[in-house]
């Protein structure tokens, strides 16, 4: 479970990220489309997407890093350190809706950005 940080800017957020995020959002400057229908957000949308679905406020401590173009979000926590890629409904956004796609995400982009079936 993230903790409730205080943060006003989702650069605040990116800035507590997993530096293994910070680095590979730093060497791209558009969204990112992977095969499985994975998209990953570049800086520009990353701002956007994350203020439309109002992330701050109801999944305080995360930053929604991409979809799936299904309706699901991928969420990264950010509270320092590393921690879990999650994939949630969009409609959702609560933390027992979360579920585990990768351990890290430097472990999930190693692993091509898979993402496990649904359940």
């Amino acid at each position: 479970m993230a903790e409730n940080v205080a943060v006003t800017t989702v650069e605040d957020v990116i800035a507590r990220a997993e530096p293994a995020y910070q680095r590979w959002l730093g060497s791209i400057t558009d969204d990112v489309s992977i095969e499985n229908d994975v998209l990953l957000y570049g800086p520009d949308t990353l701002c956007e997407r994350n203020a439309t679905f109002e992330v701050a406020r109801y999944a305080p401590g995360y930053l929604m890093i991409g979809d799936d173009g299904g309706g699901n979000g991928f969420l990264i926590p950010c509270v320092g350190g590393v921690g879990p890629v999650f994939r949630v409904g969009l409609g959702s956004l609560l933390e027992d809706d979360f579920v585990v796609v990768a351990t890290t995400f430097e472990a999930w982009e190693a692993d091509g950005f898979a993402v496990p079936p649904d359940r």
